[in-house]
């Protein structure tokens, strides 16, 4: 038989055996989790990275657009300013026509007032930016 000593010993490397063999399956099994983690909160991070990316050229886009709005704005309302006043100045001309044709040329007396030439004349003279007709830059 095994003395009582012996055995006490066997039954206490073996216990501590088995705890061993349990604390490296669980480390190993912790080793994968925490790889497991820290692959997903990479991926994460990239993903935030490129969130963060897209939301700045949005905002870049929404910037340029603004812009555009603008120019076309001011544009629109340079033709439509611009368009009133050649209707006023044309209006003028068909009045001076008909009044000059009815009138004997010995009487040209009471001519119609003159619309704001000048005033053509600066619109006219107005350079537009066809910022709003390009393509928009990055």
């Amino acid at each position: 038989m095994i003395p009582d000593w012996l055995q006490t010993l066997l039954a206490g490397g073996g216990l501590v055996a088995i705890t061993s063999v349990l604390v490296a399956l669980i480390g190993k099994q912790g080793k994968k989790e925490e790889g497991k983690t820290a692959t997903q909160q990479s991926l994460i991070d990239d993903l935030a990275e490129r969130v963060d990316k897209q939301d700045a050229k949005i905002e870049g886009l929404t910037r340029n657009v603004e812009a555009l709005r603008s120019d076309l704005h001011s544009e629109q309302t340079h033709s439509h300013r611009l368009r009133l006043r050649l209707h006023t100045f044309l209006d003028y001309l068909q009045r001076v026509t008909v009044w000059r044709a009815a009138q004997p040329p010995e009487h040209l007396a009471g001519v119609p007032d003159l619309p704001d030439v000048e005033d053509l004349a600066e619109i006219l003279a107005y350079e537009p930016t066809y910022r709003a007709r390009d393509e928009p830059q990055p």
